[in-house]
């Protein structure tokens, strides 16, 4: 195995943290500050488990502590994001949150947090109860707000889930208020940071797009076009300040938006860019790229051209089983059943691997 520079580097700095703390657990005159340096540590290492660990040894030295609570928070959150989502982490950091919450009211950072672990959580739901989540994660995120006006992080997520929400109420009048969000967090980005900027950016073109859909489904044609123009325009943005990290999912978005406005020609090029664009290890991005682009083909009526796409989605990521599936479909109705069934159970055998 060949590790670069890089790899090293995170290597390196993982194996410290851990055998600092296992060091650190010997001694006898620790401090609540060093076990939250240690935590700190461990959390900008990726060792969340530990780190949360790390922030419990500070707490139960300086239980009144709300930066220590906030912080165990933080490393709860990013564990379970880690772990696919695990709602039992995500409901200890919530606990962590709102107790940090009770210590120091007006800490915007702790009802930010809080905002997002709701938000997170209520993704495993549905109907009304996912309407209600997200709603009491937005109540979290707008007192943050009111606490500190000019809270970039806030203002996105804010963004963020007022799109949630009108999708999934069908309010419109919701979008308008996303919008107006994330136009806020694009005033508030802090000067030089080109990739928060760029994020928000995105998220206003995401929350453009939902609104043409919207618009469309409403029988709104002109406003719809009208919303596509400026989501393709705020992707522009995005993908110019930050090309190699928020320009990623807004290359692929744009494509769409593209398509939807039924410029193929430029949508199939757009994706053809975020193919190209994308680094070598991004398989299963590349891959998703190649799949979206061969249903635009298949919209052009270029059945073969489709199908070589997807050829490349399969080949960029063989554990496709969604490029597998489409490719097996397209080949039975070209009259190939033979290499349809190869490609069927392709895909049979990656969903039955997991």
């Amino acid at each position: 195995m060949v590790f670069d520079l890089g790899s090293w580097a995170i290597f390196a700095a993982v194996l410290l943290t851990v055998l600092s703390l296992s060091a650190y657990a010997m001694a006898d005159d620790m401090t609540a500050s060093d076990w939250f340096l240690v935590g700190e540590d461990l959390l900008e290492a990726g060792s969340y488990e530990d780190a949360a660990a790390a922030y419990d040894e500070a707490i139960s030295m300086d239980p009144e502590n709300g930066t220590l609570h906030l912080s165990k928070g933080d490393a709860l959150y990013a564990l379970a994001r880690a772990q696919g989502f695990d709602p039992r982490t995500l409901e200890e950091a919530i606990a962590a949150y709102e107790e940090a919450i009770r210590l120091d009211p007006a800490s915007a950072m702790a009802r930010l947090g809080k905002g997002r672990a709701l938000s997170l959580a209520s993704n495993a739901l549905v109907g009304d109860e996912r309407v209600s989540g997200k709603k009491e994660a937005l109540s979290a995120v707008e007192m943050a707000i009111d606490l500190d006006p000019v809270f970039f992080d806030a203002w996105v997520l804010r963004g963020t889930l007022l799109d949630e929400l009108a999708a999934l109420t069908g309010d419109l009048s919701g979008y308008n208020q996303s919008l107006s969000a994330y136009e806020r967090a694009i005033d508030l980005a802090p000067f030089g940071d080109a990739r928060s900027l760029a994020l928000a950016w995105d998220g206003k073109a995401a929350a453009l797009s939902t609104l043409a859909n919207g618009l469309a489904a409403a029988g709104d044609s002109e406003g719809a076009a009208e919303m596509y123009e400026r989501a393709v325009a705020a992707y522009d943005e995005a993908i110019e300040l930050d090309p190699d990290f928020a320009g990623l999912e807004a290359r692929l978005n744009r494509a769409s938006v593209l398509a939807g406005l039924g410029r193929y020609e430029r949508s199939i090029e757009a994706y053809d860019q975020a193919a190209e664009a994308a680094p070598g290890d991004l398989k299963a991005y590349v891959s998703l790229v190649f799949v979206e682009k061969a249903g635009v083909l298949l919209e052009m009526g270029e059945e073969e051209l489709a199908l070589e796409s997807l050829d490349a989605a399969t080949f960029a990521d063989p554990g496709n089983a969604a490029a597998w599936t489409r490719k097996g479909d397209l080949l039975s109705a070209l009259g190939r059943g033979s290499e349809a069934e190869a490609a069927r159970a392709r895909a049979r055998g990656v969903e039955e691997k997991g």
